[in-house]
């Protein structure tokens, strides 16, 4: 049990710690040292010793902008936390503390493990979009109105901004220059709303009625989705007001053979590859996001797969697969 929990946790904290984050105008830095302690469950032994008193080192990282406190992060290491006499061997542990924000339809929190205590909003989407400043972004449910949600400070008021109302959004992503994407999949289009200036502009897909449902935002600022309806992917860059199609299976066409139905998708921005799965079929596809080359892979078995995630921290391309339904499975894909 004890070995379990301790790889668990390594993976979280290290696919925090690897996460890029964006400098601020200003902030600090505060180093810590510790001394550890505590008791252990391996199965058979209930409270069976930690080697008390190991100690442990790490730093807090706080920024800040026009005097408002923006976010801080807590990083720690801990050399043989568990001891040096134990039944997994190397047990050096990383531990990262950040805030954990929530969506949801009609409210939005915000946790924080540090104070454990929650912040709550009564507006908010299960799809929406983090700014660089912790800023929430979504659309309201009458796809007329973006909202934004400063989570910075509880006593904030939601600011909505008018947009061209349309029939229907699916996912929302924010990019590191706080412009907020949405999937307008009932329509096959893309928007974009920049809050500098104000302004919100719609992209039609290049294939019409392609269905744009889930994807994400990659390093350069790139909206890339899985098109639901068209069976391709769809990579929209908002800087060269470009946008391109990839089908699933090479030299395949929309609307054809074998009707494929992508619906989610994960960049892996390392190792220049997007992941994304047929919905209606067992299958997984790996694209080159620089020549749109496609792999197709067969599940094992049944996997039902509404979103899958790119594991950002593995020194190999690596890929975690929610798979639904009963009986229900996390599967990780890994590449040889």
């Amino acid at each position: 049990m004890r070995r379990a929990v301790k790889v668990l946790a390594f993976t979280a904290a290290a696919a925090l710690a690897f996460s890029p984050v964006q400098a601020r105008a200003e902030g600090y830095i505060s180093p810590w040292v510790a001394a550890n302690a505590g008791t252990g469950f391996d199965g058979n032994n209930l409270g069976r010793s930690f080697d008390n008193g190991r100690a442990g080192i790490g730093t807090q990282v706080g920024a800040m902008g026009k005097g408002i406190i923006g976010g801080e992060l807590d990083f720690g290491w801990s050399p043989s936390f568990f001891g040096t006499t134990n039944d997994f061997g190397s047990n050096s542990v990383i531990d990262v503390m950040g805030n954990v924000i929530v969506g949801m339809d009609n409210g939005t929190v915000k946790y924080d493990p540090e104070t454990g205590k929650f912040a709550t909003w009564p507006m908010g989407r299960p799809m929406f979009g983090l700014d660089p400043s912790g800023n929430v972004w979504f659309m309201k449910r009458n796809n007329s109105e973006i909202v934004k949600i400063d989570t910075n400070s509880e006593d904030s008021k939601p600011v909505s901004f008018l947009v061209p109302k349309n029939r229907g959004i699916y996912d929302t992503d924010t990019d590191s220059k706080g412009r907020t994407h949405v999937y307008i999949w009932r329509e096959g289009k893309v928007g974009i709303f920049d809050p500098k200036t104000v302004e919100y502009t719609e992209y039609k897909t290049p294939t019409p009625m392609a269905g744009p449902r889930r994807g994400q935002i990659d390093k350069q600022d790139r909206l890339w989705a899985a098109e639901f309806y068209a069976g391709q992917v769809l990579m929209f860059d908002p800087d060269k007001k470009l946008l391109k199609e990839y089908p699933l299976t090479n030299g395949g066409k929309p609307y054809t053979a074998p009707y494929a139905e992508p619906y989610s998708l994960s960049v892996d921005d390392k190792n220049q590859i997007v992941w994304t799965n047929d919905f209606s079929a067992n299958r997984l596809y790996r694209i080159d996001m620089n020549t749109g080359q496609s792999t197709e892979y067969m599940t094992p078995s049944n996997y039902e797969l509404r979103d899958l995630k790119v594991d950002t921290a593995a020194s190999r391309p690596t890929v975690w697969l929610p798979s639904y339904r009963p009986p229900s499975k996390l599967v990780k894909v890994e590449m040889r």
